[in-house]
């Protein structure tokens, strides 16, 4: 088990999306945060996507998340739109992109 509660790094708030991605990552969605954290086995955070008005990329209250074998990260927003993003920590151009539409 790693985190707990709180705002800091490698904390969580309301978690509710969890998957592990081919490399071996756990990402984790934040639908109070607004942030998808990603971590180590062993739970050492490595990165995270912020959202809201404070982050770079449109990330409103993450719901799902999944990771396809090519990296690409696919979350699920509390409208239900489906957005996309290569994720890599040194890439510091990282946008999302709406590929779903609402309903």
């Amino acid at each position: 088990a790693f985190g707990g509660r709180g705002d800091g790094p490698g904390q969580f708030q309301k978690p509710f999306g969890v998957c592990v991605g081919p490399d071996g990552e756990v990402f984790v969605s934040d639908w109070k945060r607004n942030d998808v954290q990603v971590f180590q086995e062993d739970g050492t955070l490595v990165w995270r996507i912020r959202g809201g008005a404070e982050g770079r990329v449109v990330l409103e209250h993450p719901l799902g998340v999944a990771v396809d074998v090519d990296g690409r990260l696919f979350v699920v927003s509390k409208f239900r739109s489906l957005q996309l993003g290569t994720c890599r920590p040194v890439d510091p151009s990282l946008t999302l992109r709406r590929v779903g539409v609402d309903s």
